[in-house]
């Protein structure tokens, strides 16, 4: 049997995948978010945090003979400790992580009659100039230089630490799109500076709990599902004054290129957090090229 540890939109695809080549597997989540799952007798699934303990459990209970791990490129902590236990155990362990996007790529925008720069400019004539519109052309006043790389128009940092140290110079309000287990350096940053903190998090009642704990205001709280389009996120842009807009490389799959053109039509800095180390790994960006690894060294199952 296959643990499937997953988090990401590619979750169920890849179950899918895995049970359509003849595997058996196990879907294991963190929460009890809802999955697009097939109701098959191979395919099973558990909800619930797993610290070592736990996973090494879960693995000999259910005679695990492989861990595939598609989790969150990062959640850094899950995938460290499946790494481990996986090693520990003598199992292979492959991961799946989801491409990045490419920085000056800008999604095709198909709306008609929206106007983005001034009145009369619709997303379609003004989709022409967004490659055009540099975002990070004025200097981060107070930081000190060569810690963050500029690349493209976007920021990025190093860590959430950081991000957040960037995203609130200038006392612009900041749109925070990186979920909910990382508010506190930006609740901390936002309450020392001043600067307005609108956070989008998915709507899940520990979503809610953790912007609560971080003593987030519920009137600057968005709990809504994503991925979302060009359109949505200038609306939110417009609605709170945002001026800079903080996200993750989470790929074309979690919708950064529509976050990245809506803030360079509305001339936001965008600050990214880069991904972290994966280290020495089998990693593949495609859910073919896992299965068909799997399928290819079936002796090992």
């Amino acid at each position: 049997m296959i643990l499937l540890l997953g988090g990401t939109s590619e979750t169920a695809p890849l179950a899918a995948g895995l049970v359509g080549a003849g595997f058996a597997v196990l879907v294991s989540t963190a929460t009890d978010i809802p999955l697009d799952l097939d109701d098959r007798p191979q395919l099973r699934r558990r909800s619930g945090p797993l610290d070592a303990p736990g996973l090494e459990a879960l693995i000999r209970d259910n005679a695990i003979r492989v861990l595939v791990d598609a989790t969150h490129p990062y959640a850094a902590a899950i995938r460290a400790l499946a790494t481990t236990t996986a090693s520990r155990l003598s199992i292979p362990y492959l991961t799946f992580v989801r491409p990045g996007i490419n920085a000056g790529i800008t999604p095709e925008i198909t709306s008609g009659n929206i106007p983005i720069i001034s009145p009369g400019k619709t997303l379609e004539s003004a989709s022409e100039s967004v490659s055009e519109i540099e975002i990070t052309s004025d200097p981060l006043s107070g930081v000190p230089s060569g810690i963050v790389s500029e690349m493209g128009g976007i920021t990025f940092a190093a860590d959430h630490d950081e991000a957040a140290r960037l995203a609130c110079t200038g006392g612009k309000p900041v749109l925070l799109t990186t979920g909910s287990r990382n508010l506190r350096p930006y609740a901390e940053e936002a309450k020392r500076t001043g600067v307005s903190l609108i956070v989008r998090v998915f709507p899940h009642r520990g979503s809610l709990a953790a912007c609560q704990a971080a003593g987030i205001p519920a009137e600057t709280v968005i709990a809504a599902k994503g991925p979302f389009s060009v359109e949505e996120n200038i609306n939110t842009i417009r609605k709170f004054g945002v001026g800079v807009l903080v996200t993750k490389d989470s790929g074309t799959a979690g919708g950064v290129p529509e976050k990245i053109a809506a803030a360079k039509l509305e001339r936001c800095r965008v600050i990214m957090v880069e991904r972290p180390l994966t280290g020495d790994v089998l990693m593949f960006q495609s859910i073919e090229k896992l299965i068909k690894y799997l399928e290819m060294n079936k002796h090992i199952m």
